[in-house]
């Protein structure tokens, strides 16, 4: 193989690819990428064997071939270089990078012992923006658990129905739904794991390109086509949680309130609830007024009133504060509506946009016992 490539081309692919390599791999061959030619492109892969990325760029290419080398070297080594165009050729195995004042040499691994990364032939399931993509995966995904006893609640379910879009992630704490409506005629239940669901995030949120994400499924594999970037990824096996049964169908108590005014609020009193599980206490008055109240006996005791439109009974819910805080920094509305019904039954959280409830997102948190 023997190529010449953009310096800033290859070290955008890098940036990429190498966060899937793994620093504790099983096989030496993990900690490696494989660069390959196919046609007039180059094509970076790296796996962890649950997630793979393939990114190709434009390439003078003179020879074909692949190699195989370690992935945080060689991307450490390309990030450092400063010119515009490098060489790359292979030689039994082993890597030359060349530029016009530098000359380095890498020891590879054979490329036919990198792993096979699957690719999906089939005709994609169904397109999204990449902006909307984005959004509602980081809507939802930082509710997943992280407690992989329970392999379901560690993704993110993706949940294709007619002409709709409904991505749900839960650790059984606290609970987020987002729907979004989408041209499909057909019925998909998958679970996306949360690193894949993560790295995901991070791709998006810095392609410059625009357009649509192409996504591919099989009963055990999906693919995320994003321009010249492709995100392969296992599913998980298994069934998500029945979490539409824990949704309540009506509240008996609606709390209107400014979003930034009740995120300082509870972000205060989350100083103050530390110790205690950051347990805070959201109290409501009939009179249009909320009390957040927070204690720890080695530290003190907090009490924020803000106002807000209640309709419905008074009552009082102790919650975790963190949890609250997490979706108000997600909402982008500048208000929010809190139903609930009881201090032993969930808070229910969503979005105001144009004076109404935007039903399409649901955060729930489940109360705590005083």
């Amino acid at each position: 193989m023997k190529i010449s490539i953009m310096q800033e081309n290859l070290n955008k692919a890098l940036a990429v690819v190498s966060r899937v390599v793994s620093s504790k791999a099983s096989l030496p061959v993990l900690n490696n990428l494989l660069i390959s030619t196919e046609n007039s492109l180059v094509k970076l892969s790296a796996t962890n064997l649950e997630i793979g990325i393939i990114y190709s760029i434009g390439a003078k290419i003179e020879e074909k071939g692949s190699v195989s080398v370690p992935a945080r070297l060689f991307s450490e080594l390309v990030a450092s270089l400063n010119t515009d165009k490098l060489q790359l050729v292979a030689i039994n195995n082993n890597l030359k990078i060349k530029t016009t004042n530098l000359e380095s040499s890498l020891n590879g691994i054979n490329p036919e012992e990198f792993p096979a990364i699957p690719q999906i032939e089939d005709k994609p399931r169904f397109n999204i923006r990449a902006d909307k993509l984005l959004s509602v995966l980081a809507e939802v995904a930082f509710n997943a658990s992280i407690d992989e006893s329970r392999p379901a609640l560690a993704g993110v379910l993706v949940y294709l129905k007619k002409d709709q879009l409904v991505l749900v992630a839960t650790d059984s704490y606290r609970l987020a739904e987002r729907k979004i409506n989408i041209k499909n005629s057909e019925e998909i239940k998958a679970i996306l794991p949360i690193r894949t669901a993560q790295e995901l995030i991070r791709i998006l949120s810095n392609i410059e390109e625009g357009g649509g994400v192409n996504i591919y499924l099989t009963d055990t594999e999906i693919m995320f086509e994003i321009g010249s970037i492709k995100v392969i990824s296992r599913l998980i096996e298994g069934k998500f949680p029945n979490y539409e049964q824990i949704i309540p169908e009506k509240s008996t108590t609606q709390v209107n309130v400014d979003k930034a005014e009740l995120l300082n609020a509870v972000k205060i009193a989350n100083l103050f609830a530390r110790e205690s599980s950051n347990a805070i206490k959201i109290s409501i008055s009939e009179k249009g007024e909320i009390n957040i109240t927070s204690s720890a006996s080695q530290v003190g005791e907090n009490s924020s009133i803000i106002k807000a439109k209640i309709n419905g009974h008074g009552m009082d819910i102790n919650i975790n504060g963190r949890y609250l805080v997490d979706v108000l920094n997600i909402i982008s509305t500048d208000k929010v509506s809190l139903d609930l019904s009881g201090k032993l039954n969930p808070c229910i959280i969503r979005p105001i946009d144009k004076n109404k409830q935007d039903t399409s997102y649901t955060y729930l948190i489940m109360p705590l016992r005083s």
